[in-house]
């Protein structure tokens, strides 16, 4: 296995690294700049592709900065990671897979001003995990062309399209994107049996959704987002935490939490900060059993999530009160009381003092 690490490669030529995979290889927190004018048709920092051995290999490129130019790999079998890395002004693209086929992965990234595509995945690439990446003011964000890739949890904005399936396109699924503030369209898709959500109950974070049924991705395919959400920055609002004090006798203990937002997701109660109970939350009230809490003073903690992953924190004080056992007269017979023997003088001073127990509820 070769590993390259911390080093710095300043290119005037059209590629600053070229690997001929033979064996496994990782290239991790290097930097890459292009400083000289750049041929758009064949600049790139890193250029992977097939060596002697055919197939059963691993590349991985992580934690890597490029400036002016991207990744590109074609013609290789087996497994490719792109994780982490930043690619700012691109002359062409981000990251470009040419006919490969494997384990392919490229998660975590942060694409910027690439002049051409974020993302570009040829034909004869099939079956790429596309994960979590930011992308920004390119021509496309996410271009596809080719077979069975899952695009997941990425943020394309700023683009003329977020993410593009083209016609060679089929049988890809996109799901849990954040795709916003494109000029042309959000997303398109001209392919065929592409599937933009999880098939389950959740599809994509789209800013033009009008927060009513479907939502109709753009092309000639006339695909739909069947369980879309409409994106949004605000983070959930509590109007009231109550009641937050109780007898240790109330037998029905229910922290109301009053809240409220367009696209609620989930909540986790703390007491004293540890995990109480976690849930997913559809209305305005979330109710919170505390009965099995002992008399004594809390931290209660709620925390309130949306489908936009914006949250809320609030902390308020339980009080659970302790009531001490009273005692009632009945007739004429003893009475049942404290009774403290006071010697003043020659004589004896009897007082008695009855137990009054104050209950406070609200």
């Amino acid at each position: 296995m070769s590993t390259i690490r911390n080093c710095y490669f300043n290119s005037y030529s059209e590629t600053s690294l070229e690997l001929a995979v033979n064996e496994d290889n990782t290239v991790e927190q290097c930097t890459f700049r292009q400083l000289g004018v750049g041929n758009p048709a064949s600049s790139r920092g890193i250029f992977i592709h097939q060596g002697m051995k055919l197939n059963d290999l691993s590349m991985s490129i992580k934690q890597c900065e490029f400036f002016g130019f991207g990744i590109h790999s074609s013609g290789y079998i087996g497994k490719l990671l792109i994780n982490q890395c930043s690619i700012i002004n691109s002359i062409n693209y981000g990251v470009k897979l040419d006919d490969m086929n494997g384990s392919l992965e490229v998660s975590d990234n942060t694409i910027i001003n690439a002049a051409q595509y974020g993302i570009e995945i040829n034909s004869n690439t099939h079956g790429v995990y596309i994960h979590r990446n930011v992308i920004r003011n390119c021509i496309t964000g996410i271009e596809v062309l080719s077979n069975q890739n899952i695009i997941c949890s990425n943020d394309a904005s700023e683009c003329s399209v977020g993410i593009n399936l083209s016609p060679s396109s089929t049988d890809s699924e996109v799901y849990y994107n954040r795709i916003w503030n494109n000029s042309v369209n959000n997303g398109q898709d001209s392919g065929f049996t592409n599937i933009w959500d999880d098939n389950n109950s959740r599809g994509n974070f789209w800013d033009d959704y009008s927060g009513i049924g479907v939502y109709n991705v753009s092309g000639i395919a006339e695909s739909v987002d069947r369980w879309p959400v409409a994106l949004e920055w605000d983070p959930p609002q509590i109007q009231t935490i109550s009641p937050i004090v109780f007898n240790e006798t109330d037998t029905n203990r229910v922290v109301r939490v009053h809240a409220s937002d367009l696209t609620p997701s989930s909540y986790y109660v703390y007491v004293n900060e540890e995990l109480l109970f976690s849930n997913n939350w559809t209305s305005n009230v979330i109710l919170v059993d505390v009965s099995h809490l002992q008399f004594g003073v809390y931290n209660f903690t709620i925390v309130l999530f949306d489908m936009n992953n914006n949250y809320v924190m609030k902390s308020v004080t339980l009080t659970i009160l302790q009531i001490s056992p009273t005692t009632s007269t009945t007739g004429t017979g003893p009475l049942d009381s404290t009774i403290l023997y006071i010697l003043a003088g020659g004589g004896v001073l009897v007082i008695l003092i009855a137990v009054i127990v104050i209950i406070k509820r609200r």
